[in-house]
């Protein structure tokens, strides 16, 4: 079964066989917000019910609701990574923000030309060797080919 998910909150959805019962907790907040049901349509009825009672206490008690996802996390990446992403980031004359942005979309196949940049990626790393023999197989056959460096472009 999916998670539940209801006014931006995931549940999750567990059986406990013990039990005889389903049973789950809202995901990814701080607050510990749990929820059972005996069948499906009681466990979301259920679900929603404990979202629906969390945002209401919070409202009564002037609480800031935890929300699942703020849109930012931070990321402890050393000082080398940081410096490397500065200076790509002024190359592409965009901020660091949108280029981890743009890798983030691309290693989770969110971005249309994922592709692409997989494919730069792997002619850049090309660029480390002066020169590198490549082979690859076409139509059944076996070939090999010299990359040289000079002959590639980048925008």
């Amino acid at each position: 079964m999916d998670d539940l998910k209801y006014k931006g909150y995931q549940g999750s959805v567990e059986i406990s066989q013990e039990d005889g019962c389903l049973h789950g907790a809202i995901q990814f907040i701080n607050d510990i917000i749990t929820y059972e049901g005996s069948t499906v349509p009681e466990l979301v009825q259920n679900f929603q019910a404990s979202v629906d009672r969390y945002l209401d206490y919070c409202a009564r008690t002037g609480k800031e609701p935890n929300k699942p996802f703020s849109g930012s996390f931070n990321v402890r990446i050393g000082p080398e990574r940081h410096k490397l992403v500065a200076t790509e980031a002024r190359q592409q004359q965009t901020s660091i923000n949108d280029v981890i942005c743009k890798v983030i979309d691309c290693t989770l196949g969110n971005e249309k030309d994922s592709n692409v940049m997989r494919h730069v990626h792997t002619v850049q790393h090309l660029l480390i060797s002066q020169q590198m023999e490549v082979p690859f197989n076409h139509e059944g056959k076996q070939w090999q080919t010299q990359i040289h460096p000079q002959s590639l472009a980048f925008n």
